[in-house]
């Protein structure tokens, strides 16, 4: 019995110097931690560990990170001073990434029970550079761009959950330049602050102090930038936005929910732009005559709908335009985007002492389908004239009428058009003419045109294809001074009749007409009739069947290029043309009375001219002078 109960004892002795061993290992091993850790918290520690980290992340980015400082306590804190991630390995001073400070405030407790609880990240003094190049390819590590291995990869956490508290990024710059657009943007000084108000709800703000965006030899000066809202499981939502780019400035609220599958949207930015400065970048593009634009636009953006399918509504107002140094302009619109179309609610433009309203639609597809209804109501003829052809317009009157068009605007050929304008009050050089109707209807490669004026009227009936056209026209003008005079031919009166027909290809159209004039006089140059044909085929002119004739009664009244200094009489003169402007032939009979040269008197000339090709011929050519005959004739060559 004493030799079990020894034994015994023996094993219970054994097993308390175990554990006492056990304790004691534990409790050096904790101490070594302890000592360990207390070590790395010192200078040297601390130097140890950012030599081991500067030394991963170089490994890993294959450049020679820097960091400046490190430090911690382990217990509640880490902070980096002086990151320096060169942009590549042989040009250590070109910075891709520079940090100022990164502190990190987080809960060792929550650490051991697999909860990464983060109190607050700062970070401070960020310079980062990214650059796109010609290749496409941005100036990152390959390990920040590599697709990799596109297989499922293993995302879980380990059971680790996270959460962050607070976040902030304070006097930062990011600067951005894509080679191949000709882009740069920074953005300096910004600052960005994320609290969290409870688990998953984050409220966020930031701000930038300046910078901008630069497109080739365009500047967009960034004044500022302030936006505030929040960020939920269900929901991000912008509060709070300003943004003000070289006199655009932007400032609204918007939301955009993730509750159901297809996200939905809502919000609304209010706008206003000085186009002053606007127009002032863009000065080389703009044209002459509406240069400087002045004017302020103000309106609002309505966000609504979803994501995948967005619609977007605006309304706007410019006030107090002008375009150019002295053409006043306002307008106010209300425009819709949604799924590929865009719907023009109302535009309306006061212009031209005017109206100018266009409703409609286009699709924005391939095709181009599209709707549209212009009115004019009041527009100024002369303001007008004066903005297309920069000089003062001799012509008055108000303009008024409609436009509608449909069809898709990437065929042309199969858009329908029906116009219907009518000039009122209409004046030339302060002479009074009837009203000025037009009409034209195109529909189904059929062009038909009507204007009417008083007794004068344009007809034409076209069949255009992308190809060919065919078709006849008519015209019976009264009074040809105002219509030349819109196409830049002033000083010509008389009456004309037109009558023919069109044929051929769009290239080369082959043009027939039978023509007629009365009483047309140029500068005075008298045409009292003209009868003929005009052939247009192959790109080549000529005429056929041509007669005229004309009298002045007095030399003295003709006007430049026709005047004729210290000359006086009267004349008069008849033939006829045929041929091309290279080959002409032709005859003209002149004559004249009481013709007189400063003081020579002769009683009466009269000229036979032949013109065949080249060559001009007289004969013969008489000038009498009271029993005197003299005759004159000769042969001329154009092209000697």
């Amino acid at each position: 019995m004493s030799d079990k109960k020894s034994q015994n004892d023996n094993g219970k002795n054994i097993r308390k110097r175990f554990m006492k061993l056990i304790v004691r290992a534990g409790i050096g091993f904790l101490l070594l931690i302890l000592l360990i850790l207390f070590f790395l918290t010192l200078p040297p520690g601390e130097t140890l560990i950012r030599k081991i980290a500067q030394n991963q992340i170089s490994n890993i980015l294959q450049r020679p990170v820097k960091i400046a400082d490190f430090s911690t306590n382990l217990i509640s804190s880490i902070e980096l001073t002086g990151l320096h991630i060169p942009v590549e390995d042989e040009d250590p001073e070109n910075t891709l990434l520079g940090i100022g400070r990164i502190s990190i405030s987080y809960n060792l407790w929550a650490l051991l029970h697999k909860n990464i609880r983060l109190k607050s990240v700062d970070v401070s003094g960020i310079d980062l550079f990214l650059q796109r190049n010609e290749d496409g390819t941005l100036n990152l590590p390959g390990i920040m761009t590599a697709n990799g291995d596109t297989a499922a990869k293993d995302t879980s956490t380990g059971g680790f959950t996270f959460t962050l508290e607070q976040a902030s990024v304070s006097n930062s710059n990011l600067h951005y330049e894509d080679i191949p657009a000709s882009v740069k943007i920074s953005l300096k000084t910004l600052s960005l602050k994320l609290r969290q108000e409870q688990p998953g709800h984050y409220a966020i703000e930031m701000s930038v102090d300046s910078g901008g965006t630069r497109y080739r030899e365009k500047y967009f000066a960034l004044r500022k930038f302030l936006a505030d809202g929040k960020v939920t499981p269900e929901m991000y939502q912008l509060d709070t936005l300003r943004l003000d780019l070289t006199d655009i400035i932007l400032s609204g609220d918007a939301s955009l929910s993730r509750s159901t599958s297809d996200a939905a949207i809502d919000g609304g930015i209010n706008y206003t732009i000085n186009t002053t400065a606007v127009s002032d970048l863009f000065r080389d593009q703009i044209p002459e005559r509406i240069y400087p634009v002045r004017s302020h636009i103000n309106g609002r953006i309505w966000l609504s709908r979803t994501l995948e399918n967005p619609a977007v509504e605006t309304t706007l107002e410019v006030e107090g335009a002008q375009l150019g140094p002295d053409l006043p302009f306002a307008a106010t619109a209300h425009l819709v985007w949604q799924k590929d179309s865009l719907m023009i609610r109302n535009l309306a433009m006061g212009i031209f002492r005017g109206t100018i309203i266009a409703k409609g639609a286009i699709k924005l597809d391939t095709l181009y389908q599209h709707a549209l209804n212009l009115y004019l109501n009041q527009v100024a003829l002369e303001e007008l004239y004066d903005y297309i052809y920069a000089e003062k317009s001799p012509f008055q009157g108000n303009i008024q009428g409609s436009i509608y068009s449909n069809g898709p605007l990437a065929d042309l050929f199969n858009i329908n058009t029906e116009v219907d304008f009518t000039v009122k009050k209409f004046n030339y050089k302060s002479r009074s003419f009837p009203d000025f109707n037009l009409e034209m209807n195109f529909r189904n490669h059929r062009a038909l045109l009507k204007a009417e004026q008083g007794q004068s009227n344009i007809r034409a009936d076209l069949n255009i294809s992308e190809e060919y056209l065919s078709g006849s026209y008519s015209a019976e003008i009264g009074h040809v001074q105002p219509y030349l005079a819109l196409a830049q031919i002033p000083g010509v009166t008389g009456s004309i009749n037109l009558d023919g027909n069109i044929s051929g290809t769009l290239d080369s159209p082959d043009i027939s007409m039978a023509f007629s004039g009365k009483n047309i006089s140029y500068r005075n140059f008298p045409l009292n009739r003209i009868d003929g044909n005009l052939d247009f085929q192959k790109n080549q002119l000529s005429v056929r069947n041509t007669t005229f004739s004309g009298e002045i009664g007095n030399i003295d009244t003709l006007k430049p290029p026709f005047d004729l200094p210290d000359i006086s009489g009267s004349f008069s003169y008849e033939g006829f043309l045929e041929g091309s402007p290279e080959n002409p032939r032709g005859e003209v009979l002149l004559s004249a009375n009481n013709f007189s040269y400063r003081n020579y008197q002769i009683d009466r000339v009269n000229v036979h001219v032949k013109i065949d090709s080249h060559q001009v011929s007289v004969s013969p050519g008489h000038i009498i002078r009271d029993s005197l005959l003299l005759s004159l004739g000769g042969r001329y060559d154009l092209q000697e």
